[in-house]
């Protein structure tokens, strides 16, 4: 929501620019659209633009993440207790021993490749 509202902010001031020394951007759109067509460009501009960055932005996360709970047979036990079934890690490990399992897997072709899971 919040980068949304940002995105939105910066698209309404550069409508809103002085682009002539009569008009702005928003007025000469004015004559040729209606201000709801307007109002609705922004909102769906503003939305992709924010979707895109959360999406960039939380995807490194999310591949730690799923590095840090990765399951498998060698990595997981599923507890017998019907209360709590899920897995359980044998030992936690530190954030620099789960980048560094990102990292070797990705060997030489950088870390980029190691995020991949998303692209």
């Amino acid at each position: 929501q919040v980068s949304f509202d940002v995105v939105a902010k910066a698209l309404y001031r550069i409508l809103n620019a002085p682009r002539s020394a009569t008009a702005t951007l928003a007025e000469s759109l004015s004559k040729s659209v209606s201000p709801e067509f307007v109002k609705w460009a922004v909102s769906v501009l503003s939305a992709m633009i924010a979707s895109v960055m959360a999406c960039l932005l939380s995807q490194p996360g999310d591949v730690i993440l799923t590095e840090t709970y990765k399951g498998g047979d060698s990595d997981c036990e599923v507890e017998i207790d019907p209360k709590k079934i899920g897995c359980v890690l044998p030992a936690e490990r530190s954030l620099g021993e789960v980048s560094r399992s990102i990292y070797a897997r990705s060997g030489d072709r950088g870390v980029v490749n190691a995020l991949g899971g998303f692209f």
